[in-house]
């Protein structure tokens, strides 16, 4: 039987290589934007267990990142932050609902436009 799950040193370090770039944003929206810090760390910990039980392995929170630093450079406050933020939540499962049919038809456009673009023997090398 094969475990599902398994800790080595390389789960330890891929464990800790969203720290660079959580930490930092953070600490800057618990200074500029007053937000709670328990609040912060305990739902980015939720999050991380969650998807990690469900997944099997932790899915990184880009769109959130972005939020974050915009709400520090602008000084959002911590009602409009948790909007942006529920506001993301809701458009990523919309996005995956329509990523098959979004793929195929990106993926048919661009090889039908490579195919008409390039003149015979293109890739060849004329050395």
């Amino acid at each position: 039987m094969r475990t599902r799950y398994k800790f080595n040193r390389m789960e330890l370090a891929g464990s800790l290589g969203d720290l660079g770039t959580l930490l930092p944003l953070a600490i800057g929206m618990i200074l500029v934007n007053g937000l709670s810090p328990l609040s912060i760390f305990f739902t980015i910990g939720m999050f991380y267990i969650l998807s990690g039980a469900y997944y099997g392995v932790t899915v990184p929170v880009q769109p959130m990142k972005v939020i974050g630093a915009y709400a520090i450079a602008t000084g959002m406050s911590a009602i409009q932050i948790s909007a942006a933020g529920l506001l993301m939540g809701g458009r990523v499962p919309c996005l995956r609902l329509v990523r098959d049919h979004i793929s195929r038809c990106f993926r048919r456009n661009a090889f039908s436009s490579l195919k008409c673009s390039r003149p015979s023997g293109s890739f060849h090398n004329t050395r």
